[in-house]
């Protein structure tokens, strides 16, 4: 709401504004950020960084579970009294070294899953930032071609509320010509970024 009455301030002051005449023009930038072909370059290569911190997390969840099942077995031992007592003093120091090998894979489970999750995090906002100034460049520079000077949002970025222009002529729409312009020459656009079945570096000397 605030977004709203801010916006209405500005178009208030300058329909009063007699001295210069004002060209607006509205952009929906959430439209233009989805149908930019370098969105979907960016989306496709964070697909396939998850997908190798994923395959990553379940070969250390498998180990974790193989070792929690020597463990259990060591543990079952260890109190067996049917076994030599030498026995199960070996099964123990069995159990005791699982037990702690058991701890620090799942801290490293831990680690690694944080430390990935905010790696993908900064990645995405990255390129967002990257292709946001790319779209930006491209709408100022199509409103100074078109002659606008003021151009305004048309997209709900909030998800619930309303969008800062409630109603434009479509005359006034740049979204489709910023898209053209931007999309210019794109042709069925691969991602350079690493190999979905690259391994992951950490996982050098497993």
């Amino acid at each position: 709401m605030r977004k709203f009455f801010g916006w209405l301030t500005l178009l208030l002051a300058l329909a009063g504004n007699a001295a210069e005449t004002q060209r607006i023009a509205v952009v929906d930038l959430g439209r233009v950020f989805q149908q930019y072909y370098k969105s979907r370059i960016a989306e496709e290569s964070l697909q396939q960084q998850m997908e190798i911190f994923r395959a990553y997390l379940l070969k250390l969840e498998s180990q974790i579970r193989g070792i929690e099942k020597e463990y259990r077995v060591a543990a079952d031992a260890a109190g067996n009294i049917a076994i030599s007592e030498s026995e199960r003093r070996k099964y123990e120091a069995t159990a005791r070294e699982r037990a702690e090998e058991l701890k620090n894979r799942r801290s490293e489970f831990e680690a690694y899953a944080a430390d990935r999750q905010r790696q993908l995090a900064e990645l995405e906002q990255r390129k967002r930032r990257e292709i946001l100034t790319e779209i930006t460049a491209e709408v100022k520079r199509r409103a100074t071609l078109d002659g606008y000077n003021l151009v305004l949002d048309s997209s709900d970025r909030a998800g619930n509320e309303l969008p800062a222009v409630i109603w434009s002529s479509p005359a006034f729409d740049l979204t489709e010509r910023v898209i053209q312009e931007l999309n210019r020459g794109s042709r069925k656009p691969q991602t350079q970024e690493q190999n979905p079945q690259q391994k992951d570096p950490t996982d050098e000397s497993k």
